[in-house]
């Protein structure tokens, strides 16, 4: 390799002529004119022109020295000091082939005037030995002059068949040096079209970077709209997309801001829960009366909303109030932390007064621009029962619907002290018509004072937040007893399927199916007890000290009558019995499946002591009338029917006018 082709600088033939010269030195010298130990070596000696060793081998070769004079200028570092082109290399070998044959000729010339000399001598010397030398000498010449002869056709051969390789290796030296170039273009095409190949790859990418980086920001987007109106399972499914694309895009502020909304959508979701459960109405094992959840365990609520705001990174009970405040402010989520403190506040106000006090003063720092609710967080005022006490209510009530946390701050306060908060409820709904939890608090308020109301509010917090616990079950509790019960049943058929493990669910899903059964044809009727055997025995999985469960599935088991049902339904009442002894509906309801029985007598005991326990008990003196019918004591049975239907005409005014047709009173 010619020295400027090893340094990449443009060539033409007389880097033929160098790699000519190196094809001689091979054939001279038995070695090429450049070495290295690696081959990155000898393209760096070749750049350098590096060929002392070449020449210096060249002359120590048995060559002729116009044959090396001729190798070395071929082989000469400086493009200048070569031949022209392989023709001007041929043309001097052929001078030095001419050149051999003419000192051939004068060799033979001057070897033939030597041999007459010598015979001329041999003659004047001894001319009796001159034709025996003569002959001698005559077949010594002619044998040296065969020899010449046959050394000089050797030569010439030789000569001959080095042009002849010459030749031929300039020829496919020059057809290779043109195959080479063609290679060489074809790799530098095919490496130019890899290089389009890899950008447009790159642009492709870069491109699919930002689509995944908008779909993100938008999926972000729709997230942070889902976890405001509480759609918290919805909201889920919109950072999974949003963390995969933003991973995609490889945006890392992007995947920040996506682990921020999963952090604030998991605390608004946890906080929201803790209302939900708070919430719901607990049916009492008669059936009928209850209360809300948090009513049995205020201290365990408030337990809660802290664990949940600690692991959200906000240490209410031991932080700094001023810099857990501060940390409030700053949060996406400020407005439902707010709204936990005040509820946690109102929950343990007597369970819990230092963590009560606490949340309050957190939840007054966190919010400097509501001066209306503000007015209320104030712990003297809140703890006030006496309903003498002034509460610091603004004199208009569309005041107050200024700021939804004061509303429910207000309805809350009012309640405690035995007023009416129904008007700042819904006042402050009509200001905020898309405020759910404002909708659930009237629903709330009215759950057990105005059934109907209590209904159009569940409707309305439905309608904002369509997944709610609470509102999912109150609601479908209060349309069983209003007897709305296919939508009631679909209401909590949804409900125990987004909340598998909430047993209150359950329950109502029972009562719902139960009550259905009882007012549906024969045909469809063992259906709806069958699936509400089912929902009671997932509520007692969940709950098993449930009394209203166990005392439910007992009266179940009566109306259903399937082969097995009276002993499961004297187990259930058993069981109902055991942990509520005192409550007088279950002792009636014990008493009536002890009555399938047989055993009357048992059956009695069971409702006398039901209305021990309730003299105003009407089912307890209608089962006792029922006894006494079977007894035969028809005035004793007139006595108790007429005492039920005095206590509860609208249940058993029909049950009392059967009995005086079968047995009319004496005139």
């Amino acid at each position: 390799m010619a020295p400027e082709q090893a340094r990449n600088e443009p060539v033409d033939e007389r880097a033929d002529v160098f790699a000519l010269g190196g094809i001689l030195c091979a054939i001279l010298t038995g070695k090429p004119p450049i070495e290295g130990d690696t081959v990155l070596a000898a393209v760096m000696n070749a750049a350098a022109g590096a060929l002392e060793s070449a020449f210096a081998r060249l002359d120590a070769c048995a060559a002729d020295a116009e044959l090396v004079a001729l190798a070395k200028r071929c082989l000469a570092p400086a493009r200048d000091d070569r031949f022209a082109h392989a023709g001007a290399v041929a043309v001097a070998v052929a001078a030095y082939r001419a050149g051999i044959e003419a000192r051939v000729r004068r060799a033979e010339a001057d070897r033939a005037a030597a041999e007459a000399r010598a015979e001329e001598e041999a003659n004047t010397r001894r001319e009796a030995d001159a034709r025996a030398a003569a002959e001698a000498d005559a077949r010594r010449a002619a044998e040296e002059r065969l020899h010449e002869q046959r050394k000089r056709r050797l030569t010439q051969l030789l000569l001959a068949c080095a042009v002849a390789l010459l030749g031929f290796v300039v020829a496919g030296f020059v057809w290779y040096l043109d195959h080479q170039r063609s290679a060489e273009k074809q790799q530098q095409a095919e490496l130019q079209a890899e290089q389009a190949r890899r950008e447009k790859a790159e642009a492709e990418e870069k491109a699919g970077r930002e689509r995944d980086a908008t779909t993100a920001r938008a999926a972000l987007k729709l997230a942070t709209d889902l976890r405001v109106r509480r759609r918290f399972a919805d909201a889920g499914g919109a950072l999974a997309q949003a963390e995969k694309l933003a991973a995609g895009a490889k945006a890392a502020d992007l995947q920040a801001a996506v682990r921020r909304e999963k952090s604030d959508t998991a605390l608004a979701r946890d906080l929201d829960a803790i209302r939900g459960d708070k919430f719901r109405w607990v049916t009492a094992p008669d059936g009928a009366s209850g209360n809300f959840a948090f009513a049995e365990d205020r201290k365990g609520f408030g337990e809660r909303y802290a664990a949940a705001l600690a692991a959200g990174g906000f240490d209410v009970r031991t932080g700094p109030a001023d810099a857990v405040a501060k940390k409030v402010l700053a949060s996406a989520v400020r407005g439902e932390i707010v709204r936990a403190l005040d509820d946690w506040a109102l929950t343990v106000l007597d369970a819990d007064p230092p963590a009560a006090e606490r949340a309050i003063e957190v939840a007054r720092r966190a919010s400097p621009n509501d001066d209306m609710a503000n007015r209320f967080r104030d712990f003297a005022v809140m703890r006030e029962r006496d309903p003498k006490a002034r509460l610091p209510l603004p004199p208009d009530a569309v005041d107050l619907a200024a700021s939804a946390p004061a509303v429910l701050l207000a309805a809350a306060l009012i309640e405690r002290r035995k007023g009416e908060p129904g008007v700042p409820l819904a006042v402050g709904l009509a200001a905020h018509p898309n405020d759910f939890d404002i909708a659930l608090a009237a629903a709330l308020w009215f759950h057990d004072r105005d059934p109907a109301r209590a209904i159009g509010f569940n409707r309305v917090a439905l309608a904002l937040n369509p997944d709610h616990a609470a509102a999912l079950t109150n609601l479908g509790l209060l349309l069983t007893n209003s007897g709305e019960l296919g939508t009631a049943v679909a209401l909590l058929e949804r409900a125990v399927k987004l909340y598998p493990n909430d047993h209150i669910a359950h329950f109502n899903l029972g009562g719902a199916v139960y009550e259905r059964g009882g007012k549906s044809p024969p045909a469809f009727r063992r259906a709806d007890y069958d699936r509400a055997e089912t929902a009671y025995r997932r509520t007692l999985e969940l709950s098993p000290n449930y009394g209203a469960a166990h005392s439910n599935l007992g009266a179940m088991y009566g109306n259903r009558n399937a082969p097995g049902d009276k002993d499961r339904a004297l187990a259930a009442l058993a069981a109902a019995v055991k942990l509520a002894p005192n409550e007088p509906t279950v002792r009636s309801n014990y008493g009536l499946a002890i009555q399938r029985t047989g055993d009357l007598k048992g059956a009695l005991r069971e409702y006398e002591e039901s209305i021990r326990l309730d003299p105003k008990h009407a089912a307890g003196y209608l089962h006792i009338g029922a006894v006494r019918e079977l007894e035969g004591d028809i005035p004793g049975a007139r006595a108790m029917l007429k005492r039920a239907v005095e206590l509860d005409k609208a249940a058993y005014g029909a049950e009392f006018e059967k009995f005086q047709k079968r047995y009319p009173e004496p005139k």
